[in-house]
């Protein structure tokens, strides 16, 4: 497969990332104690890019409600979900957590069915078209996110657009900002 990139697909153009997410930290963190009675706080708050301070709040207000319950184990609490009890929506008063557990599996699976098919259109992929300096913020005086700035021809992955400033992110994982012009998008050749 060849890459090509083209001078008139702008970033501005790009696909917006959304400012919401359809499900709460409180109910992400359920889904995933769900998932692994003995998963970490630490590892619940890098999955969710929250503070673990956060994460020890939102699990006393899980426990406090009633929707888990922690047990010590050695050095490790275990959870347990409790069930039964209602998921608070405004339409479906009855409808319980079993319920919901009981078609994650399918949610999990086209959630990924759908990464799979939109990672597959490359259509966050850019290149660095002049050296720039990755800052951590959007903004000219915000502090170097690198140590060195990116060499022209770096592919990087768009994660956000905001006025003229593009968040990306790098091979490395890292993520910064860079002005908007400073890179053009890679379109596949088909």
């Amino acid at each position: 497969m060849s890459i090509s990139v083209t001078k008139e697909e702008s970033v501005e153009a790009s696909r917006p990332v959304p400012e919401f997410s359809f499900l709460t930290n409180h109910g992400k963190t359920l889904l995933l104690i769900a998932h692994d009675s003995r998963i970490r706080m630490r590892d619940i708050a890098r999955l969710l890019d929250i503070t673990e301070r956060r994460t020890q709040r939102i699990i006393a207000d899980l426990d406090k409600a009633g929707y888990i319950e922690r047990e010590r184990r050695g050095r490790r609490n275990l959870y347990t979900v409790s069930t039964h009890l209602p998921l608070g929506l405004p339409t479906q008063r009855d409808t319980d957590i079993g319920s919901l557990l009981a078609i994650l599996p399918a949610i999990v699976w086209l959630a990924m069915v759908l990464s799979v098919v939109l990672e597959d259109r490359h259509t966050d992929d850019a290149v660095v078209m002049d050296a720039v300096v990755l800052r951590a913020a959007d903004s000219a005086g915000a502090p170097a996110a690198l140590g060195t700035p990116l060499p022209r021809g770096t592919e990087v992955t768009i994660v956000e657009t905001r006025d003229t400033w593009a968040k990306l992110r790098i091979a490395n994982g890292t993520l910064g900002w860079v002005p908007a012009g400073a890179i053009q998008r890679i379109i596949p050749e088909p």
